[in-house]
């Protein structure tokens, strides 16, 4: 078992985020030898200030999510709260207790229906929203 300790700090109009992983259980790590939580972290406190030693700038590039295609489109609509990040859990725990999008009668015809409005195409086996898909979505609440 763990906690989760998340530091939000605010540096010069920038954000930063921290999240770590406190072990409080070691569960089946017990058994090992020598296995324990010699540092039990101390969270902070909201507006605490703290002191910044060292800093480490590192450059990467994000990939962008790969496309879907059908057969993937059809497991995400079973299960879209994996793949949609919402700030209130209530929100996707509602998705996830509603069994997705659709049922499993008709989300391969949801699919079909939004290919025939344009909203979406194939393209090398990829699904793109289209612009008028874009228009619709930017419509919906």
């Amino acid at each position: 078992e763990y906690d989760v300790i998340t530091v939000t700090l605010e540096v010069a109009g920038h954000t930063f985020v921290l999240k770590e992983n406190v072990t409080t259980v070691l569960g089946f790590k017990s058994i090992r030898q020598g296995e324990s939580i010699t540092e039990m972290q101390q969270p902070f406190s909201e507006g605490d200030e703290v002191k910044i030693s060292k800093t480490n700038i590192r450059e990467h590039e994000t990939t962008p999510p790969e496309y879907f295609n059908e057969g993937s489109l059809l497991k995400a609509m079973e299960n879209p709260q994996n793949f949609i990040q919402l700030k209130d859990k209530k929100y996707a725990q509602t998705l996830k207790q509603t069994g997705g999008i659709g049922t499993v009668a008709t989300r391969a015809d949801i699919i079909d229906k939004l290919f025939n409005m344009n909203a979406i195409e194939s393209r090398d086996g990829k699904i793109k929203v289209t612009s008028k898909g874009k228009q619709i979505l930017e419509l919906a609440p």
